[in-house]
């Protein structure tokens, strides 16, 4: 209905004459039908979309390599966080313990407390006033008083370097 008022309008204002308007009207009608016709054709003639169930199945895929992938990087980073916290855990399960008169740096380093600071004092103690003898001594290095020193002493054991 508000076609034919546009239609009525422009051919009132243009001045056009009842076959013009018929005319008109008719190429209309035909550029409808032409542009109709060539949207059904070429739905049909076009590939078929996919269905919902197959975007549905592609999307649970997706999302399930997506899921496996993200285990895997959360899955290392919470390894290498729980190894950093084991540390001190030997295969068997029982706590770690050290040589006092062997230990390295970076075995130091894995004890509770201790970081790069003290071990580097411990090793450096250790080089000057020789092996220790007794599990105490660790308390004559700068920094390990009696609670650092509590903390350590059931990781720690005396092996004399000498034998």
């Amino acid at each position: 209905m508000h076609i034919n008022r546009i239609l009525f309008y422009w051919s009132q204002y243009l001045g056009a004459d009842p076959k013009e308007i018929t005319l008109i009207s008719s190429l209309l009608v035909t550029v409808s039908l032409v542009g109709f016709f060539q949207i059904v054709s070429l739905r049909a003639t076009s590939t078929a979309t996919p269905s919902y169930d197959q975007q549905y199945h592609e999307f649970v895929e997706r999302s399930q390599a997506f899921e496996q992938s993200y285990e895997k990087i959360v899955g290392s980073i919470s390894d290498s966080l729980s190894s950093r916290s084991n540390t001190l855990r030997s295969d068997s399960g029982d706590t770690l313990t050290i040589n006092m008169n062997t230990a390295t740096l970076k075995e130091w380093v894995q004890l509770p407390g201790i970081g790069e600071v003290y071990a580097q004092r411990i090793l450096e103690y250790r080089s000057i006033h020789g092996d220790f003898s007794r599990l105490e001594d660790l308390m004559e290095v700068k920094g390990i008083g009696q609670k650092r020193w509590e903390k350590l002493k059931i990781h720690l054991y005396i092996e004399s370097t000498m034998e």
